[in-house]
């Protein structure tokens, strides 16, 4: 049997919480029979290319006999359209990943204007902590965008590609 893991790597703490909430009800027996999953946190996204980052995906890998390894990585995009600096680094992330064979997921602005507005910074970890995922259609179709509308992401669109490539091997 074919196993596989998926690599997920986010800019924090908060987005591992939301996504974990994500996967296990948008594809809760994606991770079944030996499949896995594993999140790196880089501590913000200008860290995407960092040694230590790509150093614990390799680690990861490595440790991962079973099968195949898809790496994930989650990125809010701020400010793409008002700001060059935003629009520049994505540019930048996407490239480094589309590279590298990666998979790109965005959440523009960041993940709480799409799936939990109404955040205030200081109560992200809480409201990140209590956060269960509502799966009317509303919801789930700011998760299957293509481009980077705002309130909007590829999540969707990508976790159905990679869950229909999985489970027809």
């Amino acid at each position: 049997m074919n196993y596989f893991q998926i690599i997920i790597v986010c800019e924090g703490e908060t987005d591992k919480l939301y996504i974990n909430e994500l996967l296990d009800k948008e594809y809760p027996d994606i991770f079944e029979d030996g499949n896995k999953r594993s999140y790196i946190v880089m501590r913000g996204k200008t860290n995407y290319s960092q040694k230590s980052v790509l150093a614990n995906i390799e680690k990861a890998i490595k440790k991962f006999e079973h099968g195949e390894t898809i790496v994930v990585y989650i990125i809010d995009t701020d400010n793409i359209h008002s700001k060059n600096y935003d629009k520049d680094l994505l540019n930048k992330i996407k490239e480094f990943i589309e590279k590298k064979g990666y998979c790109l997921i965005f959440f523009n602005n960041c993940i709480e204007d799409v799936i939990n507005p109404n955040v205030e910074k200081s109560d992200k970890m809480k409201k990140a902590r209590g956060f269960i995922w509502n799966k009317n259609e509303e919801e789930r179709n700011k998760l299957r965008k293509e481009d980077f509308e705002i309130k909007g992401s590829n999540f969707i669109k990508v976790f159905d590609d990679i869950y229909r490539n999985k489970k027809m091997k």
